[in-house]
């Protein structure tokens, strides 16, 4: 087929609403970065070098909602090191290191009401008195519990739980 026949079955490279700017490589560029072979594809677990692990969290980090000022609210240390210039932004950070430290992003989203509803154990120590604030229980401890904060994060969670669970 000549390029001229392709141009008849393919659409216009033009910007609209069916393209999108966008990178992502080659599968056969991704399995070689990460030491597997197309034959491994299937199979129930596979060696894969931890740097390819590393760079596909990084990746999807990097396209997920961040809000720098949360992040630099739950985490004053880094507001400094960005103002010593150690790091150039707190997303950065969270991407290349925080998530991995453990650290709280900082916004995610939370329904006190929810939340209490749904983790009978927060709602009883919050009527005992033990816990003053549902959205701040969430974001000092639920997080790191694998808890979530809304309706809609279970939801999402629900779809990682063949990892989570």
């Amino acid at each position: 087929m000549s390029i001229d026949d392709k141009d008849e079955i393919l659409p216009d490279a033009e910007d609209g609403p069916d393209t999108h700017d966008y990178f992502f490589p080659e599968w056969a560029d991704l399995a070689k970065f990460a030491g597997i072979q197309a034959e491994d594809i299937g199979k129930e677990t596979v060696n894969v070098r931890s740097e390819f692990i590393r760079l596909l969290i990084q990746q999807l980090l990097d396209t997920l909602p961040f809000s720098e000022k949360a992040y630099i609210k739950a985490n004053p240390d880094i507001a400094q090191a960005i103002k010593t210039g150690q790091v150039a932004s707190g997303s950065q950070h969270y991407a290349m290191t925080g998530y991995f430290e453990g650290r709280y992003a900082g916004n995610f989203a939370v329904n006190p009401t929810w939340y209490l509803g749904n983790n009978s154990d927060i709602r009883e120590a919050a009527l005992r008195g033990d816990i003053s604030d549902a959205t701040r229980h969430f974001q000092s401890t639920g997080y790191h519990e694998g808890r979530t904060g809304t309706e809609e994060q279970l939801r999402m969670r629900k779809s990682w739980s063949v990892l989570l669970d």
